[in-house]
């Protein structure tokens, strides 16, 4: 019985032509990747953050291997990262119960293709003791908050490696 189950959700994947996404994002920026990011000289602190999530962001969703510039088949060259953490919400004592962390950046592909992307992704995250953020809570956020750009990022890619795969 688990067979037949297995063999019938085999034989309806390939027959709708499903391809996993990092498939399409192949088409445009093939398999190895170097990703440059310009720090902000106005908060090098949060350069790393970015850096970082990033790297993740290209080896977890889209499999991609990180490599040198000249070995590279692709440069993500990411420029005018902006973060911002702002209060969204107020507890009965006038104390902020939740922050907002807000990312945007300017992103291009140097690739198959050459396109550029201006990103954004925000992160919500509740605080307790009196509304004090600590440092590791502001590097989360950040961190969070890139990662949810980058997976619109990721999105523009796949659609366009869609969009070019029909072609």
């Amino acid at each position: 019985m688990r067979l037949l189950a297995l063999f019938t959700l085999f034989f309806l994947l390939a027959a709708c032509g499903y391809k996993p996404a990092d498939r399409y994002a192949q088409n445009l920026i093939g398999e190895t990747v170097f990703a440059d990011v310009q720090i902000s000289l106005s908060d090098p602190a949060a350069g790393p953050i970015l850096i970082d999530a990033v790297n993740e962001a290209l080896v977890t969703k889209l499999n991609r291997r990180l490599v040198d510039r000249e070995s590279a088949d692709a440069i993500i060259h990411i420029k005018n990262g902006r973060y911002a953490i702002y209060s969204l919400e107020t507890d009965a004592e006038g104390f902020v119960a939740t922050y907002r962390s807000s990312v945007s950046m300017n992103v291009t592909v140097y690739g198959r293709i050459e396109r550029s992307f201006n990103i954004s992704g925000t992160h919500d995250f509740p605080v307790s003791d009196a509304s004090v953020l600590s440092d590791a809570q502001k590097t989360n956020a950040v961190r969070e908050a890139s990662l949810r750009a980058l997976d619109m990022l990721i999105a523009n890619l796949i659609f366009l490696g869609h969009d070019s795969d029909r072609k």
